[in-house]
Protein backbone atom coordinates (compact mmCIF):
# COMPACT_ATOMS: atom_id res chain seq x y z
CA UNK A 1 0.00 0.00 0.00
CA UNK A 2 1.26 3.46 -0.86
CA UNK A 3 1.58 5.80 2.07
CA UNK A 4 1.23 9.51 1.31
CA UNK A 5 2.95 10.47 4.57
CA UNK A 6 6.09 8.69 3.42
CA UNK A 7 5.67 10.02 -0.12
CA UNK A 8 5.65 13.58 1.06
CA UNK A 9 8.25 13.19 3.82
CA UNK A 10 10.82 14.89 1.62
CA UNK A 11 8.55 17.82 0.70
CA UNK A 12 11.31 20.24 1.65
CA UNK A 13 13.46 19.03 -1.26
CA UNK A 14 13.78 21.80 -3.83
CA UNK A 15 11.93 21.04 -7.07
CA UNK A 16 14.03 20.40 -10.13
CA UNK A 17 14.19 23.42 -12.40
CA UNK A 18 15.37 21.79 -15.64
CA UNK A 19 13.06 22.30 -18.61
CA UNK A 20 11.12 19.28 -19.85
CA UNK A 21 12.25 18.01 -23.25
CA UNK A 22 9.87 16.25 -25.64
CA UNK A 23 10.71 12.76 -26.81
CA UNK A 24 11.97 12.45 -30.39
CA UNK A 25 9.83 10.61 -32.91
CA UNK A 26 9.72 6.90 -32.04
CA UNK A 27 11.51 4.34 -34.19
CA UNK A 28 9.29 2.62 -36.79
CA UNK A 29 8.99 -0.57 -34.71
CA UNK A 30 7.70 1.39 -31.71
CA UNK A 31 5.46 3.65 -33.80
CA UNK A 32 3.65 0.54 -35.04
CA UNK A 33 3.11 -0.66 -31.45
CA UNK A 34 1.86 2.79 -30.38
CA UNK A 35 -0.84 2.71 -33.06
CA UNK A 36 -2.96 0.65 -30.63
CA UNK A 37 -3.73 3.99 -28.93
CA UNK A 38 -4.56 6.00 -32.08
CA UNK A 39 -8.32 6.11 -31.41
CA UNK A 40 -8.00 7.03 -27.72
CA UNK A 41 -9.15 10.49 -26.63
CA UNK A 42 -6.64 12.94 -25.17
CA UNK A 43 -5.04 12.94 -22.63
CA UNK A 44 -5.43 9.13 -22.38
CA UNK A 45 -3.79 8.66 -25.78
CA UNK A 46 -0.77 10.76 -24.87
CA UNK A 47 -0.13 9.19 -21.45
CA UNK A 48 -0.63 5.64 -22.72
CA UNK A 49 1.82 6.34 -25.54
CA UNK A 50 4.38 7.69 -23.04
CA UNK A 51 3.78 4.62 -20.81
CA UNK A 52 4.59 2.33 -23.75
CA UNK A 53 7.53 4.45 -24.91
CA UNK A 54 9.12 4.44 -21.46
CA UNK A 55 8.86 0.66 -21.21
CA UNK A 56 10.19 0.24 -24.75
CA UNK A 57 13.24 2.42 -24.02
CA UNK A 58 13.77 0.61 -20.71
CA UNK A 59 13.82 -2.78 -22.44
CA UNK A 60 15.93 -1.37 -25.29
CA UNK A 61 18.30 0.20 -22.72
CA UNK A 62 18.19 3.53 -24.49
CA UNK A 63 19.24 5.62 -21.51
CA UNK A 64 18.88 9.03 -23.15
CA UNK A 65 15.33 8.45 -24.37
CA UNK A 66 14.31 6.57 -21.23
CA UNK A 67 15.35 9.44 -18.98
CA UNK A 68 13.45 11.94 -21.18
CA UNK A 69 10.26 10.17 -20.04
CA UNK A 70 10.65 11.31 -16.41
CA UNK A 71 9.35 14.33 -14.57
CA UNK A 72 11.98 16.42 -12.79
CA UNK A 73 10.26 15.65 -9.46
CA UNK A 74 9.99 11.88 -10.04
CA UNK A 75 9.12 9.70 -7.05
CA UNK A 76 9.77 5.96 -6.76
CA UNK A 77 7.43 3.48 -5.07
CA UNK A 78 9.28 0.60 -3.47
CA UNK A 79 7.02 -1.76 -1.53
CA UNK A 80 4.67 1.06 -0.58
CA UNK A 81 7.32 3.57 0.46
CA UNK A 82 7.51 6.53 -1.90
CA UNK A 83 10.65 8.67 -2.10
CA UNK A 84 11.85 11.45 -4.38
CA UNK A 85 14.53 10.43 -6.85
CA UNK A 86 16.20 13.47 -8.47
CA UNK A 87 17.29 13.10 -12.12
CA UNK A 88 20.97 12.49 -11.33
CA UNK A 89 20.09 9.77 -8.82
CA UNK A 90 17.56 8.24 -11.23
CA UNK A 91 20.20 8.08 -13.95
CA UNK A 92 22.77 6.53 -11.60
CA UNK A 93 20.21 3.99 -10.37
CA UNK A 94 19.22 2.97 -13.90
CA UNK A 95 22.86 2.64 -15.00
CA UNK A 96 23.67 0.59 -11.90
CA UNK A 97 20.67 -1.72 -12.42
CA UNK A 98 21.56 -2.23 -16.07
CA UNK A 99 25.15 -3.10 -15.13
CA UNK A 100 23.96 -5.72 -12.61
CA UNK A 101 21.06 -7.17 -14.61
CA UNK A 102 21.20 -9.13 -17.85
CA UNK A 103 19.37 -7.49 -20.75
CA UNK A 104 15.74 -8.61 -20.94
CA UNK A 105 14.82 -10.79 -23.88
CA UNK A 106 11.19 -9.64 -23.75
CA UNK A 107 9.84 -7.16 -26.25
CA UNK A 108 7.35 -4.52 -25.14
CA UNK A 109 4.36 -6.51 -26.41
CA UNK A 110 5.60 -9.52 -24.41
CA UNK A 111 5.87 -7.50 -21.18
CA UNK A 112 2.50 -5.76 -20.82
CA UNK A 113 -0.87 -6.12 -22.52
CA UNK A 114 -1.06 -2.66 -24.04
CA UNK A 115 -4.56 -3.26 -25.37
CA UNK A 116 -5.74 -3.65 -21.76
CA UNK A 117 -3.94 -0.55 -20.48
CA UNK A 118 -6.23 1.84 -18.65
CA UNK A 119 -5.74 5.53 -17.89
CA UNK A 120 -7.41 7.18 -14.91
CA UNK A 121 -7.54 10.73 -13.62
CA UNK A 122 -6.95 11.08 -9.90
CA UNK A 123 -10.70 11.35 -9.28
CA UNK A 124 -11.43 8.27 -11.40
CA UNK A 125 -8.70 6.32 -9.60
CA UNK A 126 -10.14 7.34 -6.20
CA UNK A 127 -13.52 5.86 -7.17
CA UNK A 128 -12.11 2.77 -8.86
CA UNK A 129 -13.73 -0.62 -8.25
CA UNK A 130 -12.53 -3.60 -10.26
CA UNK A 131 -9.99 -6.31 -10.89
CA UNK A 132 -6.60 -4.63 -10.51
CA UNK A 133 -4.37 -6.09 -7.80
CA UNK A 134 -2.59 -2.74 -7.39
CA UNK A 135 -5.65 -0.75 -6.50
CA UNK A 136 -5.93 2.58 -8.34
CA UNK A 137 -7.80 3.96 -5.31
CA UNK A 138 -4.66 3.42 -3.20
CA UNK A 139 -2.37 4.89 -5.87
CA UNK A 140 -4.69 7.93 -6.03
CA UNK A 141 -3.74 8.73 -2.44
CA UNK A 142 -0.29 9.86 -3.59
CA UNK A 143 -1.37 11.42 -6.89
CA UNK A 144 -1.79 15.16 -7.29
CA UNK A 145 -4.69 16.93 -8.97
CA UNK A 146 -4.11 16.80 -12.71
CA UNK A 147 -2.10 13.56 -12.58
CA UNK A 148 -2.98 10.57 -14.76
CA UNK A 149 -2.48 6.93 -13.77
CA UNK A 150 -1.76 4.32 -16.45
CA UNK A 151 -1.86 0.67 -15.50
CA UNK A 152 -1.66 -2.49 -17.62
CA UNK A 153 -1.51 -6.20 -16.81
CA UNK A 154 1.69 -8.12 -17.36
CA UNK A 155 1.48 -10.76 -20.08
CA UNK A 156 1.44 -14.46 -19.27
CA UNK A 157 5.01 -14.66 -20.63
CA UNK A 158 6.17 -11.87 -18.30
CA UNK A 159 4.44 -13.60 -15.38
CA UNK A 160 6.26 -16.83 -16.25
CA UNK A 161 2.94 -18.44 -17.16
CA UNK A 162 1.68 -18.10 -13.59
CA UNK A 163 -1.52 -16.45 -12.52
CA UNK A 164 -4.03 -14.67 -14.68
CA UNK A 165 -4.74 -11.17 -15.96
CA UNK A 166 -4.94 -8.53 -13.28
CA UNK A 167 -2.78 -10.60 -10.87
CA UNK A 168 0.32 -8.68 -11.81
CA UNK A 169 0.43 -5.30 -13.44
CA UNK A 170 2.67 -2.31 -13.91
CA UNK A 171 1.60 1.25 -13.15
CA UNK A 172 3.04 4.68 -13.79
CA UNK A 173 1.67 8.08 -12.77
CA UNK A 174 2.07 11.01 -15.16
CA UNK A 175 2.18 14.74 -14.46
CA UNK A 176 2.64 17.73 -16.72
CA UNK A 177 6.00 19.50 -16.68
CA UNK A 178 6.34 22.52 -18.97
CA UNK A 179 3.24 21.36 -20.86
CA UNK A 180 4.55 17.83 -21.46
CA UNK A 181 3.38 14.64 -19.76
CA UNK A 182 6.21 12.98 -17.83
CA UNK A 183 6.44 10.05 -15.39
CA UNK A 184 6.03 11.46 -11.89
CA UNK A 185 5.64 8.22 -9.92
CA UNK A 186 6.70 4.71 -10.83
CA UNK A 187 7.51 1.39 -9.32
Amino acid sequence: MLTPAVARAQEGTAPVTSKAVPLPEPPAELAKVLSVFDKEPEPQREVKRLYAQALYYLLDRNLERYLLCFHGDFELDESGAVTKLPPDQLKARVVSLWEKTPRATLKLEELVELGKARAYTRDQAKRWVGDWKKEPSEIARVMQDGDMLVIAPLTAKARGGRGSDFEAELFLVFRKQDGLWKIALGE
